[in-house]
């Protein structure tokens, strides 16, 4: 993607509808191609030790993903498992230039929605040194659960499991 196209993904993101879709769980050409897209997102976004295989997370059974476009371009995605004592948001992940937008609270809210539907609370794990992503959970409703774990994530980087509920 050209840094212009970039750029007018940051235009149309502050002036257009943020639309939220599920990716369908049968695998089509027209699947694939977003799966590519948004995998495209995922090695643009992360180092290479934290990116994952987009197409092998979604085909498991209790994974879903939910993906974020502006106009016609895929802006965000959040990877969500469904486990036996609620959902787990696994990842999520918003362009650097579409930030700050709204974006990641709306797909948080719609996993939420989906949370209350069934009748399940929401765990998460958050870098400590995110303060952003942090900030974020937190406006969505989200707390801190327990105590830090300490190199959760690797040497120096703490783990903070964060919690909503249907309260």
């Amino acid at each position: 993607m050209t840094r212009q196209h970039r750029q007018s993904e940051d235009d149309n993101a502050a002036t257009s509808t943020i639309e939220i879709h599920g990716l369908p769980q049968k695998i089509s050409k027209q699947t694939k191609d977003m799966i590519a897209l948004i995998q495209s997102l995922e090695k643009r976004n992360f180092p290479t030790s934290e990116a994952l295989s987009v197409e092998a997370e979604v085909t498991k059974r209790n994974t879903r993903l939910l993906y974020a476009q502006v106009s016609s371009n895929v802006v965000g995605y959040l990877i969500y498992i469904h486990t036996p004592s609620g959902l787990r948001i696994h990842k999520i992940c918003v362009a650097e230039s579409s930030r700050r937008q709204g974006i990641a609270s709306k797909l948080i809210k719609t996993v939420c929605e989906v949370a209350q539907r069934t009748g399940k609370e929401i765990d998460l794990w958050v870098d400590e040194a995110r303060i952003p992503g942090r900030a974020c959970y937190s406006t969505c409703g989200f707390e801190q659960a327990g105590d830090i774990v300490v190199d959760y994530y690797g040497t120096g980087r703490n783990g903070i499991r964060m919690l909503w509920s249907l309260d």
